[in-house]
């Protein structure tokens, strides 16, 4: 797959599952991994990554 970024190669592992969280290598950015209407297949979107709360 490539980066919705970028568009660097992202690699996925073959034992990837629903929600896995992938990093870019070339400029960083998170994406989650959701399943497609094909079995098997995966597409992937921006991770909504929770920031720390530092008591505010």
């Amino acid at each position: 797959m490539n980066c919705l970024e970028c568009d660097a190669q992202v690699a996925v592992p073959s034992d990837a599952i629903q929600g896995e969280i992938l990093t870019c290598r070339e400029c960083g950015t998170s994406f989650e991994l959701v399943r497609t209407g094909s079995e098997g297949l995966f597409a992937l979107q921006p991770a909504e990554l929770e920031e720390e709360d530092w008591g505010e």
